[in-house]
């Protein structure tokens, strides 16, 4: 199984937009993490990432966003396998189309 690359590619660009910004709310008070990047700073503090590689660390910058690539790959990667099914409207229900009622 080889990686995607379009998905590669994404996941690390926004790896890369996390982790500035992560560093950025550690450094400013001003500056607040929200949704998904919370979720993600959380989780690697509770974890203790930042003790085994501190945020001012730049030699460890790559492997805190690798890390961060990588999880957001699963994401995006399951995601593109399991798309959301489309949801029916009343009136493909109604007329059996789409995978609607059998009559």
């Amino acid at each position: 199984m080889s990686l995607d690359l379009e998905i590669k590619q994404i996941a690390e660009d926004w790896a890369e937009k996390i982790y500035v910004r992560i560093c950025q709310a550690a450094s400013d008070p001003a500056i607040s993490l929200e949704g998904e990047e919370l979720e993600f700073y959380t989780e690697l503090k509770e974890w203790g990432w930042f003790d085994l590689c501190p945020i001012e660390d730049d030699d460890r910058e790559m492997l805190t966003r690798s890390h961060l690539a990588i999880r957001k790959y699963g994401k995006l990667k399951w995601a593109k396998k399991h798309p959301p099914k489309k949801k029916l409207s009343k009136w493909e229900v109604v007329m059996g189309k789409a995978g609607g009622p059998k009559r």
